[in-house]
């Protein structure tokens, strides 16, 4: 067993494109973790200690900064992905409101990327941009930067926009 020291990765929104890799976990910080191996009904724990890379410039404090920044990066991106395939699964189920959904989902999705090039020809919308933003901040070890920081609450203030008109409509069974 491998473990790549990364928290567990978004939901992902099957055939999504990315000019990259598709969004995952972020990087654990240094420090004091617990590992579990369950099988067969038995579970063994055991200490396990994760220390700062040598290389780093900076503080511990810095890197646990940035990695609460990834992590509410990933919680947003999760938020965006599971509304994507919610609204998906309700302009299927329920095509007379697609003509609501759609902008919805055009908002938070590029839907014409058909392939890794297309980002040339289209914008990047919402989920794009998050991940984008989120590569830029996978293994850095200084603290977020205001400009970060900043780009992160206009992400996260547009996302809240869209979520709020999706749930405004009285679309069939959406979950809340």
């Amino acid at each position: 067993l491998v473990w790549d020291l990364r928290y567990n990765d978004p939901v992902q929104i099957p055939g999504a494109i990315y000019s990259d890799q598709a969004p995952r976990g972020p990087l654990a910080p240094p420090g004091q973790y617990t590992v579990r191996l369950t099988a067969q009904g038995k579970t063994l724990e055991a200490p396990l200690t994760l220390l700062i890379d040598p290389r780093a410039k900076g503080r511990l404090a810095d890197i646990l900064a940035l990695t609460k920044l990834d992590r509410a990066v990933t919680a947003d991106i999760d938020v965006l992905h599971r509304a994507v395939n919610a609204i998906r699964a309700a302009e299927a189920t329920c095509p007379t409101e697609a003509a609501q959904l759609t902008p919805i989902e055009q908002a938070l999705i590029q839907v014409n990327m058909k392939g890794s090039e297309a980002n040339l020809a289209f914008p990047g919308m919402l989920n794009e941009q998050y991940a984008t933003f989120q590569l830029a901040l996978d293994g850095a070890d200084a603290a977020p930067t205001t400009q970060q920081t900043a780009m992160f609450t206009n992400l996260h203030t547009r996302l809240q926009s869209q979520l709020a008109a999706w749930h405004a409509l009285p679309t069939c069974q959406q979950p809340r």
